[in-house]
């Protein structure tokens, strides 16, 4: 064999391993990219989750309010309190009376380790046949908050 031919082996041999190491880390670069998105979206999942039970709970303290919208609130203990559980986390929701037709709301949801807080005040619906219970207004303090406001 000539000293050329040997040559070129070394060389043909160092192109593969360079290519070969490239490769690699592309790979590698690709599993720390995806562990990291599918950590990432496992978070925000459980965030909106923690929003959503929340927002149950209000839904919760609305439906549990309707069954006597006719009646004085402001008689109601203070403090109610609503907790629950969904399969994806919980909610507790504390009632405090305002007025005679109005309450407020304050719940939270928990999933996953994130929770979620939100505020509303719900009032009777005096127009209807029979009294209804309507959210009257509506506030995410960890929104405004995250967003800088």
């Amino acid at each position: 064999m000539s000293e050329k031919a040997a040559g070129q082996r070394g060389g043909i041999l160092a192109m593969v391993l360079l290519a070969w190491l490239v490769l690699v880390s592309f790979a590698f670069a690709a599993v720390v990219l995806v562990t990291r998105e599918t950590r990432t979206r496992s978070s925000e999942l459980a965030e909106w989750q923690a929003t959503y039970l929340a927002q149950a709970g209000v839904e919760k303290a609305v439906a549990e309010l309707a069954q006597d919208a006719d009646r004085d609130w402001s008689n109601n203990p203070p403090g109610l309190e609503l907790n629950g559980e969904l399969d994806t986390g919980t909610y507790r929701a504390v009632v405090t009376p305002l007025a005679k037709n109005r309450a407020l709301v304050v719940s939270t949801g928990s999933a996953d380790g994130k929770t979620w807080r939100v505020r509303a005040v719900l009032a009777v619906n005096w127009h209807d046949p029979v009294p209804t219970v309507a959210v009257k207004s509506w506030s995410e303090p960890e929104a405004l908050r995250r967003l800088g406001l």
